[in-house]
């Protein structure tokens, strides 16, 4: 039965990956995304299964917005909490946060308080079946390939980021400038 999921989301993230390549897709669909509610979709998608996994999900949800495919942002915001998920061990804390950084630019960033991913391997992760040698867990090696894919496709640049406690990963995706979020919106937190 385990090596049937296996395969199974194997082939879906092959699928993710071919669709959000630029020979499938040109992003057409394109329109404004509040991020805020991409990321509360998240919640609700991934609590269950950071539960199972005894994994503190935690949402930082500030203001903002971009252009971008919903499907394609969802693809890659659920690569990367799968992720940060499968790689933090029991009683961990995973943090996703949404807003907009001091040049005012809509971002996605998900931390973690895995193992991390050693210097050497950064340049390599984002490549289609490339494994950290700090792997925790099982998997394709095609999470952060789509990541990079989907985060190209919508002219974002994606970062790792040093975590404030100088473990685990910090990942950022972000979009450029130009779509503003009304004022009036106030931040929240789901936990």
């Amino acid at each position: 039965h385990g090596a049937v999921d296996k395969l199974t989301h194997c082939t879906q993230q092959m699928l993710a990956l071919a669709r959000s390549s630029a020979q499938a897709s040109s992003v057409h669909d394109q329109a404004p995304i509040d991020l805020a509610d991409l990321l509360e979709e998240a919640a609700s998608t991934w609590l269950d299964v950071a539960l199972r996994r005894q994994t503190e999900l935690e949402f930082e949800i500030q203001p903002a917005s971009c252009l971008g495919s919903r499907w394609m942002l969802q693809e890659l915001l659920g690569n990367l909490i799968d992720n940060a998920i499968k790689h933090s061990p029991a009683g961990a804390q995973v943090t996703v946060r949404c807003g907009l950084d001091s040049k005012q630019r809509p971002f996605l960033e998900v931390e973690d308080q895995g193992p991390g991913i050693p210097v050497a391997e950064r340049d390599q992760i984002f490549e289609p079946f490339f494994r950290s040698s700090l792997a925790t867990s099982s998997g394709s090696g095609l999470g952060l390939a789509i990541v990079r894919e989907v985060a190209n496709r919508h002219q974002a640049s994606v970062s790792l980021l040093e975590t404030p406690a100088q473990r685990g990963t910090r990942v950022r995706i972000t979009f450029a400038a130009g779509l503003q979020t009304s004022p009036s919106s106030e931040s929240s937190a789901l936990a």
